[in-house]
C-alpha cells in the first residue's frame, strides 16, 4: 500500500489533467463543450458503507478538503484510503466538481480499489455537468478506448469514415504525436471540415491560429463562423472573442447569443459581460444567470454580484456556486457573506472558503483570513503566518492588510 502513498496526492491532483495533457496539447481550458445538463444538489443520507454522506450534503467543501488532508499524510492503509474514496464521493453527490473528478482519477488509476473504467466514466461525467472540463476531455478518451489503445483506435475509424475519430487523431498529432503515415494535423482536421464537421473547422482554425501559419483573420474567421452556424457554441464565443478585440459591434451581441443558445457558458459570460459594459443591468443579469444555470462559474460569481443591489434577491447561492466551480472571488464572496448575515458566524466554514480563495491568489482573501488566523476565528491562531499572508496582500495593493492589525471581517 505503501508505494502508492506519493501517486496517490500527486494523481488526485492532476491525474487527469495530466492524460488531458497528453492528447490536447496542454491547455488547462479544454475546448470541448460542457453538456447541458441540469446538475441539481441532492439530498443525500448517511449509509453503513459511506457515514459521510450527510455531513458532505451540509459542507461538500468541508468533506473535500478533509480529503485532501488525509493524502497529504505519509502513511495511509486501506481503511483511510477508503475514506477518502467516501468522502469524495459525498462532495460529488452534493455539487462539487472537483470531487467528482477525482473520485474518477482513484477508479481510473486503481487507487485503492481494483481499476474500473466505468466508475472512472460515470464520474468524470458527472465532473464534467458539474463544468470541471477537464473531465470532459478525460471521460471522452476513457469513453472511445483511445487511453487504452492509443491512437491506432483513432486511425481505423477515421480511415472508415468516422469524422469524429479524425479530428481527435489530429489533435493527438498537434500535440506532438506521429502517424505512421506522416499525415499531419492540419490535413486530418481539413479532411474533417471539408466533410461537413463542425467541430473540424473549429479546431482546424485553432490549430492554424495557435502555429501562427500566416493564415489571414478573414480566413480563420470564416472557419469559426463555419462551426458556429453548424451548431458549435464553443467556435461561436471564440468568434465573438475576436469581433469584440477589434471593436465589430454590429455582429459581436447576435453571434454571442448565438453562443449562449448553444449552451456554451464561455458565450453567456461573455454576453453578459458586454452588456454590463453597454450599461444593459437587466440583459446582463439574465446572460449571466444562463451562464451560471450551464455551470459556468464566472457566471455565477457575476450573477451573484448583479443580485447584491436587488431587493428580495439572493446572492450567495451563487457566490456558493461560483466557489465550487473554482472562481476564487466567488470564495471569497461567499465567506464574508456567511460571517456578515449569518448568526452566529460559521467562521470555521468562512475560514476554508478564504483559504481556498487565497490560494487562487484573491489577496483580500488573504487579507481577511490573516485576521481569522490571527485572533483565532474558525481554529487555531497562527500569528506567524497571519503576518506572512498580511505581508503578501500588503504587497499585492491591499491597503487594509498593511497595518500589524489589519481590520476583522
Amino acid at each position: 500500500m505503501q508505494r502508492l502513498l506519493p501517486a496517490l496526492a500527486a494523481i488526485i491532483t492532476i491525474g487527469g489533467l495530466a492524460i488531458f495533457l497528453i492528447f490536447f496539447g496542454g491547455e488547462a481550458d479544454s475546448e470541448f463543450e460542457t453538456p447541458a445538463v441540469e446538475a441539481p444538489l441532492v439530498e443525500v443520507e448517511p449509509t453503513e458503507e459511506n457515514p459521510h454522506l450527510q455531513a458532505c450534503t451540509e459542507d461538500p467543501e468541508d468533506c473535500y478538503q478533509r480529503a485532501i488532508e488525509l493524502t497529504e499524510r505519509q502513511q495511509l492503509d486501506e481503511e483511510q484510503i477508503a475514506e477518502i474514496a467516501a468522502l469524495f464521493e459525498g462532495a460529488c453527490a452534493n455539487g462539487l466538481a472537483v470531487a467528482c473528478h477525482d473520485r474518477a482519477v482513484m477508479a481510473d488509476e486503481a487507487i485503492g480499489q481494483a481499476e474500473d473504467i466505468t466508475e472512472a466514466i460515470l464520474y468524470y461525467g458527472k465532473a464534467c455537468t458539474l463544468g470541471h472540463e477537464p473531465a470532459c476531455a478525460t471521460g471522452r478518451l476513457l469513453t472511445s478506448g483511445a487511453a487504452e489503445r492509443g491512437p491506432e483506435l483513432w486511425i481505423e475509424n477515421c480511415d472508415a469514415g468516422e469524422l469524429e475519430d479524425c479530428i481527435q487523431l489530429g489533435l493527438f498529432v498537434e500535440s506532438g504525436g506521429e502517424l505512421p503515415d506522416g499525415r499531419t494535423a492540419i490535413e486530418l482536421l481539413e479532411h474533417a471540415c471539408e466533410q461537413g464537421q463542425s467541430d473540424g473547422c473549429y479546431w482546424l482554425a485553432r490549430h492554424l491560429d495557435r502555429i501562427g501559419s500566416g493564415t489571414a483573420d478573414e480566413d480563420l474567421e470564416a472557419l469559426y463562423q463555419r462551426a458556429c452556424d453548424g451548431g458549435m457554441g464553443r467556435s461561436c464565443s471564440t468568434l465573438a472573442r475576436r469581433l469584440d478585440a477589434r471593436g465589430d459591434s454590429t455582429t459581436l451581441i447576435p453571434t454571442l447569443e448565438r453562443s449562449c443558445e448553444l449552451k456554451d457558458g464561455h458565450g453567456c459570460y461573455h454576453l453578459g459581460l458586454v452588456h454590463s459594459r453597454d450599461d444593459d443591468a437587466e440583459a446582463a443579469t439574465a446572460a449571466f444567470r444562463q451562464g451560471c444555470e450551464l455551470w459556468h462559474g464566472e457566471s455565477c460569481h457575476q450573477l451573484g454580484q448583479a443580485l447584491l443591489s436587488v431587493p428580495d434577491e439572493e446572492s450567495a447561492p451563487h457566490f456558493e456556486r461560483g466557489c465550487q466551480l473554482g472562481v476564487a472571488a466567488a470564495c471569497f464572496n461567499f465567506a464574508v457573506h456567511l460571517n456578515t448575515e449569518t448568526s452566529p458566524p460559521p467562521f470555521e466554514r468562512s475560514r476554508r472558503l478564504l483559504e481556498q480563495a487565497c490560494k487562487g491568489d484573491h489577496l483580500q482573501a488573504c487579507a481577511f483570513l490573516a485576521t481569522m488566523l490571527r485572533n483565532g476565528q474558525g481554529g487555531p491562531a497562527d500569528p506567524a503566518r497571519a503576518n506572512e499572508l498580511s505581508q503578501k496582500a500588503c504587497d499585492g495593493g491591499v491597503q487594509m492588510a498593511c497595518s500589524d492589525h489589519p481590520r476583522g471581517l
